[in-house]
C-alpha cells in the first residue's frame, strides 16, 4: 500500500481497536502528513468498500481516533518487537 511517493507498508498487525504499522519512508517526510494521509485514505476506501461505516459513524463521522505514536524500531521485525514490548 501506498500513500504518497517513495512511501510503503512493509507490515501491519490489527488488534480489536488498533493498529501497528511498520512504513518505509524517505528522511523528508513529515510524519504528521503522512500519519493523516493514511487515516484519511484508509477512512475514504473502508467507508466506500463498506458503507454500514457511514451509519456506525454518523455522529462524528470519525473512523480514526485523532492521536496517534510514532517510534523507530530501527529494522527490528515490529511482531518480535511487540512481543519484547509485552504488547502482543
Amino acid at each position: 500500500m501506498r500513500v504518497e511517493n517513495d512511501t510503503s507498508l512493509k507490515q501491519f498487525i490489527d488488534g480489536s481497536d488498533y493498529v501497528h504499522l511498520v512504513i518505509d519512508y524517505p528522511p523528508k517526510t513529515t510524519l504528521s502528513k503522512l500519519v493523516n494521509t493514511f487515516k484519511g485514505t484508509t477512512s475514504c476506501e473502508l467507508k466506500r468498500y463498506h458503507p454500514e461505516l457511514n451509519q456506525d459513524l454518523a455522529k462524528d463521522n470519525a473512523l480514526w481516533s485523532p492521536s496517534y505514536f510514532i517510534g523507530s524500531n530501527a529494522g527490528t521485525n515490529l511482531s518480535k518487537f511487540l512481543e519484547l514490548q509485552g504488547i502482543n
